[in-house]
């Protein structure tokens, strides 16, 4: 698990829990984002991003703000947020901190709607 402080646009700091994986050598994998549902972790894609690997993806799956590991460096923020709120958080982390230019996502339940 790798940690990055990230900002909503309401102004709000989280910590984001992610995996962040590639075991191919070309500079600009395809890459697929995996965000999970309600209730879940990143680590719920363990098998779908073990398979993703094999087939020479970069995989990053983090965990949503207050769910997993993004849980601890988070206790002082709001638990009521929006799908809007977590989608600012996370692409501050996809966009602006790893320079991820373009990807592929899969969600599962509440991560389809987002």
């Amino acid at each position: 698990m790798k940690y990055a402080n990230t900002q909503d646009a309401k102004g709000i700091n989280w910590q984001i829990a992610y995996m962040d994986e590639y075991r191919g050598t070309e500079p600009n994998p395809t890459t697929v984002v995996l965000i999970h549902g309600k209730g879940m972790h990143a680590g719920y894609y363990a098998e779908i991003m073990k398979d993703l690997l094999i087939q020479g993806y970069r995989v990053i799956a983090p965990d949503l703000p207050n769910y997993g590991k993004s849980i601890p460096g988070n206790l002082n923020n709001p638990v009521t947020r929006s799908l809007d709120d977590t989608r600012d958080a996370i692409h501050d982390l996809l966009a602006n901190q790893l320079k991820l230019q373009k990807a592929h996502f899969l969600g599962h339940s509440m991560g389809g709607q987002w």
